[in-house]
């Protein structure tokens, strides 16, 4: 109800307050008494999940069962409320039913997600065709692609490409001044190249590592700091670790820094490796990416039976091993060693 209304109800929910909601509905039926939980367990759960997606209706800093209280009377006309021992509980399982699957399938059929309608009815097939039209000018293919890397990127959160684009522009300049100094001032170069470095990894440590840090400070002296609203950006481990890497390569004179902006922007957000890797050296995928390249029929079908294998790993074993691992990494203080090592194979 409050993720409904605070507007997160597909990405939050398939995360965080979902398990929050479920572990809440099972936990209060065992113990007869909802408020009493709620009290004690979920205050914590509530606070730093529900704070940091936005969801702040309700009052939800006050006391959980003064929340707990309210939310069941919103949630009496959903009809999300169920009696288990003359006690009033939350219906997780009724809400995902109901109200959570039909807007997370809504959602992933529009999304930008490598097995998304959107992705492979509408953007790799518009992609592709016009590259296939311009495969003589290699030059233009290399600015559709990057176009559209950022549109597929931009399609998670716009606000992603922001940390994308400054990252790309910092260590496309840095290589520059690098290649440059290299050989006329080294503590130049070199100096360049661990102010880049710091302001990378320093970004991706804040988005990262904050909100760990911080609940870490909490536990340990026993402070109620409040968590900010920090979400990694996705992806952002790969593209910082990949042009990190061009840096080194360039510094290290494995290769030359990359003097078009186009070609350099395209190696480090080049979508298909863009949020799940392979991170790609530069020194072999600069040069295909500055040469002629030509789309045959039979590369077409090599392509597609191989994109068909993946999304066949993907969908049908991994989409599938995953309900079982969540479910042991979910409750893992209810397993036995062997259950966690399978567990941790399968993940």
């Amino acid at each position: 109800v409050y993720g409904n209304r605070g507007g997160g109800i597909a990405d939050n929910y398939n995360g965080r307050i979902l398990n929050c909601w479920t572990d809440c509905n099972l936990l209060g039926e065992k113990s007869g008494d909802m408020y009493s939980y709620w009290a004690k367990v979920c205050d914590n759960c509530y606070t730093n999940n529900g704070m940091q997606n936005g969801v702040t209706e309700d009052n939800l800093n006050e006391s959980i069962k003064d929340s707990a209280a309210k939310a069941k009377i919103k949630a009496d006309n959903l009809n999300k409320w169920t009696t288990v021992d003359d006690k009033v509980v939350f219906s997780s399982e009724k809400y995902i039913s109901e109200e959570l699957t039909e807007e997370t399938e809504k959602n992933d059929w529009f999304s930008l997600s490598y097995t998304g309608f959107a992705f492979l009815g509408i953007f790799l097939p518009i992609v592709f065709l016009l590259c296939f039209a311009f495969q003589k000018k290699y030059q233009v293919m290399n600015v559709i692609l990057c176009i559209a890397s950022f549109v597929f990127y931009a399609t998670y959160d716009y606000k992603y490409l922001i940390y994308l684009v400054i990252s790309i522009v910092l260590t496309y300049v840095a290589g520059l001044v690098c290649d440059s100094f290299r050989t006329k001032n080294k503590a130049l170069s070199k100096s360049v190249f661990i102010v880049t470095l710091v302001i990378n990894i320093a970004m991706l440590c804040y988005f990262k590592y904050t909100n760990f840090m911080l609940g870490s400070i909490n536990d340990l002296f026993n402070l109620n700091i409040t968590l900010p609203e920090i979400l990694l950006p996705v992806g952002m481990s790969f593209y910082i670790f990949q042009s990190t890497s061009y840096l080194i390569d360039v510094l290290r004179e494995n290769v030359k820094a990359e003097k078009n902006p186009v070609s350099y922007a395209l190696f480090v957000a080049f979508f298909p490796t863009l949020i799940s890797g392979p991170i790609q050296k530069s020194r072999t995928m600069l040069p295909k990416i500055n040469s002629e390249r030509r789309i045959s029929w039979e590369d077409a079908q090599i392509a597609f039976l191989t994109f068909l294998y993946g999304a066949f790993m993907k969908m049908v074993v991994a989409d599938r091993l995953a309900v079982f691992t969540n479910a042991i990494f979910d409750n893992y203080t209810e397993y036995e060693g062997f259950y966690l090592i399978v567990a941790a194979c399968a993940y």
